[in-house]
């Protein structure tokens, strides 16, 4: 006894009317992050602080603060521990107080 049930090919989940609404979604995103700059924020922040792309879009803000900190210590004469060296895993690093 074999199986002779005709079943419809699959059907595509996609249909042109899920298309057309991914590719306006798509077009709007673009459109976005080109009047907001975002892509080209990215690639300088990550020049300037040599950090990865993916890594500017995760821990940029931290990366900002760090560099606004330093850059005010070094003003001020004040003495910061390097981030990667001592100091907790968690990227805080310390602030040294008495070396000014």
């Amino acid at each position: 006894s074999s199986s002779s049930s005709s079943s419809p090919p699959p059907s595509s989940s996609w249909s042109s009317r899920n298309i057309e609404s991914a590719i306006l979604r798509a077009q709007a995103a673009l459109m976005m992050l080109k009047k907001l700059k975002s892509i080209m924020d990215t690639v300088e922040l990550g020049r300037a602080t040599g950090l990865t792309l993916e890594s500017v879009w995760t821990k940029g803000q931290l990366a900002r603060v760090w560099s606004l900190l330093l850059r005010e210590c070094r003003k001020q004469k004040i003495l910061v521990n390097d981030r990667s060296n001592g100091g907790s895993n968690s990227g805080g690093g310390g602030v040294g107080g008495g070396a000014r």
